[in-house]
Formats: structure tokens, C-alpha cells, sequence
């Protein structure tokens, strides 16, 4: 009789594991809320407990991700720290940007090379600065080049052969970088991660606005230094300094913002985001960094809401908050970006001005940020 109750014991002992590991591998294949959150959150801890047996990873009798999932396994709402705070950008271009063509009489011009155009090879050898461009045309003595260059995510092959201008060196008569740096707006913080978001709009090329392609990118501190204010025609702006060094770094540059990651995860109380539905046209508040340091809650209304999905001017944003208004005359340059709350969300972002009336301009959804962030298609 001990034998065989000692068996029953093992049989069901047996059973009891085996139930266990097959809950174990059912919940992480069938992709029933618990994937989700594996590819929402890149990890997830799946525990089960049998009543009587402790496993070191086997944990409750019942699913229990630790992710944020609500009692029916629906996912929490998302909260993110509201930015406010304006940062510096410096990023190194993925090859040398033609920024213009020389007065005049150009051969790159007329050989078909445009401003925008972002050259990123030269007989087959990779550019990555203006120094290796200069390089390689100064030793060509005026031989024809063949120049590799994107343009609008396309690649185009141009020859182009070298000139000497007014007895100078070697040159393809244009205007090159292979960097760039400005200030904006931090728009949110992820406060798990430091996963941050900004600008609401790209680092474009100035001509076409299309996305400056990355090679590194560095973010670094502000010292404000002046406002400009906004009048109808001219675009007002925040004037400052880069501090040197580095707090973050810039990981991609989009038509919805630029996002990276912060080394410091800033403090900061984190509120629910906004669904585009969600939004309501209406009163609504700005974040923005106008003065000693410190960020400034002014007031606004939303209108003109769009339904359509991957919008870049998803609304139109109008100031009516007098301490701002005094401060900048509206919406200036270095406030793309500046986080857009309502009903105690974060509904989106500032991103742009109207030139002949700086009180208004246009704001992003989050939800399209997050998605850009995120490599998703808005």
C-alpha cells in the first residue's frame, strides 16, 4: 500500500510539472496577450504557482505578465513625463549634403547635381565628410568622377568632371556639409527607458524638408540667451547656446521628430497619452522653456482636428495665453516640440508657425510620434 500511494504521489507530482511546462510553453506560443506585451515591452516575466510547490520561475496557477496589462489582460494606458525643456541637436550627416551651388557657373549644377542632394560615394569610395570629398576631387586634377547621391530615397549616379576656378584648386562649384545643429523642444520622456521625443518635424535639408539621413547624433544642453519675437512675415526664434558635451544621443531623425536617448532619466510626474480620437477642438495648455531655465505652462486652442492617420499637421494651434503672447507674439523657432496637454493627456506636439500670423500654427499627434519612434507606419 506505501508503494503504491507513494506512486499515486509521483504520478500526479509528474502530472503537475508537466502541466506547468506545457502552461508555460502554451502562454509564450499562442500569442494571447502575453506576445503583445513581449513585443510592446521587448521583455516579459511569466510566473506560475502551483498551491503547495514554489518554482524559482514558475509562479501563480494563472497567467500574471509583468507588463502593463489591466485584470482582462487589456494593455494600460501608456504615460509618458511631459518635456518643456529645449535641448541641442548635433548630428553627423550619412555623407556630404549639397547646402548650394556656386554663382556664376557650377559643373556639379550643370553635370545634374541639386541642393538636397546627399552624396555618399565617389568612384565607389564611401564619403562620409566634406574632407573626403575635397580629397577626392583635389587628386582627380579635373579627371571625371563618378558621384553616388540620394535623392528623395532614391539613388542617383551623376559624372561630373572637376573645375579650377579663378586659378584655384580643383572644385565641383558647390556648397557642402556634413553636419548640422540647432535647438528644439523635449516633447516627452519615457520614464522607464529615457526613450525621449522632440521637434514634432524633422532635421530636414533646408530646401526640400525631407529627413536629413544620421550618421551620429549628439544631444546637449541649452543656455537661452534672447527671444526674438514672432512678427506677421517674420518668424520669431529662441536664441542660445549648445553647452558642450553630451546628455543623450539622437538614434533617428523623422517627418514626425527626432527621437534618442536620454543618459538621465529626468523627474517628473507621468501622464496618460491621448488617442487622436481623443482629442477634442478647444482649450488646451503648451509646455515651453521661455526663461530662467524654467518651463512655463501657457494656454492655447486646438482646431481644424484631422481624422486622417499619419498627418504632420494633424491640428491648427492658437495662442491666446497674454503672458506668452508678451513673451514671443506667438509660436516661435525653438518651440517645435513643445508638448501639447488637454483633460490631463498628452495629446501632442507644436511643430510649426504660420509665417503671417505668428499666433497661429500646427500640431502633431503623439500617436504619430510614438509610431515614427517606435519604426511603425503612422
Amino acid at each position: 500500500m506505501k508503494y503504491k500511494r507513494g506512486w499515486k504521489f509521483a504520478a500526479v507530482l509528474a502530472a503537475v510539472l508537466l502541466l506547468a511546462v506545457g502552461l508555460t510553453v502554451g502562454v509564450s506560443a499562442n500569442g494571447d496577450g502575453v506576445e503583445s506585451c513581449l513585443s510592446a515591452r521587448g521583455t516579459a516575466e511569466v510566473r506560475f504557482r502551483i498551491p503547495g510547490i514554489l518554482f524559482p520561475e514558475i509562479g501563480d496557477g494563472v497567467c500574471d505578465p509583468v507588463c502593463p496589462s489591466d485584470a482582462q489582460g487589456e494593455p494600460t494606458e501608456r504615460k509618458l513625463i511631459p518635456g518643456g525643456g529645449v535641448f541641442g541637436i548635433r548630428i553627423a550627416c550619412d555623407g556630404v549634403l549639397v547646402a548650394g551651388v556656386r554663382e556664376g557657373g557650377s559643373v556639379g549644377y550643370d553635370a545634374g547635381l541639386r541642393q538636397g542632394d546627399l552624396i555618399v560615394s565617389v568612384d565607389g569610395k564611401k564619403i562620409g565628410t566634406v574632407r573626403d570629398l575635397v580629397d577626392a576631387v583635389t587628386t582627380s586634377r579635373g579627371r571625371p568622377l563618378s558621384l553616388s547621391v540620394l535623392r528623395e530615397e532614391k539613388t542617383v549616379s551623376i559624372s561630373v568632371a572637376p573645375a579650377q576656378y579663378e586659378g584655384e584648386t580643383w572644385q565641383l562649384g558647390i556648397f557642402v556639409r556634413d553636419n548640422a545643429a540647432g535647438i528644439g523642444t523635449v516633447t516627452f520622456i519615457d520614464p522607464e527607458t529615457g526613450a525621449f521625443g522632440g521637434l514634432g518635424h524633422a532635421i530636414g535639408d533646408g530646401k526640400t524638408g525631407k529627413p536629413l539621413r544620421i550618421k551620429a547624433g549628439t544631444v546637449t544642453g541649452v543656455i537661452l540667451d534672447g527671444i526674438e519675437r514672432g512678427r506677421p512675415g517674420e518668424p520669431g526664434e529662441l536664441k542660445g547656446m549648445l553647452r558642450p558635451g553630451g546628455i543623450g544621443t539622437v538614434e533617428s531623425n523623422t517627418e514626425y521628430g527626432v527621437f534618442g536617448r536620454l543618459s538621465d532619466i529626468p523627474r517628473g510626474e507621468a501622464i496618460p497619452v491621448a488617442k487622436p480620437e481623443e482629442v477634442r477642438e478647444g482649450s488646451a495648455t503648451v509646455l515651453c522653456t521661455l526663461k530662467n531655465g524654467a518651463v512655463g505652462e501657457y494656454e492655447v486652442e486646438l482646431g481644424d482636428l484631422s481624422a486622417r492617420a499619419g498627418c504632420t499637421k494633424c491640428f491648427s494651434v492658437r495662442v491666446t495665453d497674454p503672458a506668452l503672447l508678451a513673451l514671443t507674439g506667438g509660436i516661435v523657432r525653438g518651440m517645435s516640440g513643445s508638448p501639447i496637454l488637454q483633460n490631463g493627456r498628452l495629446v501632442g506636439a507644436v511643430t510649426h508657425v504660420t509665417v503671417g500670423d505668428p499666433t497661429q500654427g500646427y500640431g502633431v499627434y503623439l500617436d504619430s510620434m510614438l509610431r515614427a519612434m517606435e519604426g511603425k507606419r503612422a
